[in-house]
């Protein structure tokens, strides 16, 4: 599913180019071990079996850093291992309960299982701490949409497109929400098709 993929691939960003790095700063350790540039590597090639060894290597020498929790449970989202992700992120807020990341992936994992209470409100708690992650509106958007909730849909894609004005997807979903609304849609729906989104021929019908 397009929305899944795009909820994958925005925790990937945050592994491997820094999106986090606020929350890294202050740990030296994360800036020199090797067996974390050796998993991330492996996360970026999609070798989710051998990040894992590399991150329990991370985690036996130093087991109390809430950031390689997160970093494993990641591995274990994208291995279909939903239980043993869960316990990583609450393992990671029992280190540091304002670690936005850790709510917004558990969130991902609550939402994989159709948990969709769940994904709320960690998405909502993820946004407390960091509020103008663009990313999480969008995602939390989609939750409401799969809830036929388009009116705060469409409020989450509104504060996704006001923090990140790229993000084709959230113009597509925008345009659809709209349309349920009884709002013209087609404008977003033609601006997300010029971003590089491959519209679909029920949302091509919008603009008819």
């Amino acid at each position: 599913v397009k929305e899944k993929n795009y909820i994958m691939k925005f925790v990937i960003v945050f592994l491997l180019v820094g999106g986090i790095s606020s929350a890294f700063g202050q740990n030296s350790y994360l800036d020199s071990d090797p067996y974390l540039d050796s998993a991330n590597w492996h996360i970026e090639k999609g070798q989710y079996t051998e990040a894992l060894k590399d991150y329990n290597k991370a985690l036996e020498i130093s087991p109390d850093i809430a950031d390689i929790y997160v970093y494993r449970g990641f591995a274990y989202h994208n291995l279909g291992q939903y239980d043993e992700a869960l316990k990583d992120y609450n393992k990671a807020l029992e280190f540091n309960p304002n670690f936005a990341v850790a709510y917004s992936s558990r969130g991902n994992v609550y939402h994989d299982l159709g948990q969709y209470a769940e994904t709320l409100i960690d998405y909502t708690k993820a946004l407390e701490i960091n509020p103008d992650d663009a990313d999480v509106y969008f995602n939390r958007g989609v939750v409401y949409s799969s809830l036929f909730d388009f009116q705060e849909a469409l409020k989450d894609y509104n504060k996704a497109l006001e923090f990140n004005p790229d993000i084709s997807f959230a113009y597509a979903y925008r345009g659809v929400a709209k349309y349920m609304l009884g709002i013209d849609g087609c404008p977003d729906i033609k601006k997300a098709e010029s971003l590089g989104f491959t519209v679909t021929p029920a949302m091509k019908a919008i603009c008819n």
